[in-house]
């Protein structure tokens, strides 16, 4: 499944698309770990159909942003 949306932080220099690595060594280095605030919010499953998934992807993004005290994270395409 393949979103056009994805989570960062304001401070972080690195595409999450095109420099996944180094977009996820800074996301850890500073204890954001917004992968796992993602996981959190996610209900889906392989098994359902892609559009289901990549909808259920789009609202774990909303909920963490919904829920984001601190103003740290935003959507980014």
């Amino acid at each position: 499944m393949e979103s056009p949306y994805r989570l960062t932080t304001i401070n972080n220099p690195y595409n999450p698309f095109d420099e996944y690595d180094k977009w996820y060594a800074f996301d850890i280095s500073h204890m954001y770990n917004t992968d796992g605030a993602i996981a959190r919010c996610l209900t889906t499953s392989d098994e359902l159909p892609e559009d289901i998934q990549r909808k259920d992807w789009e609202n774990a993004l909303d909920t963490v942003l919904k829920w984001d005290v601190f103003g740290i994270y935003r959507k980014v395409t």
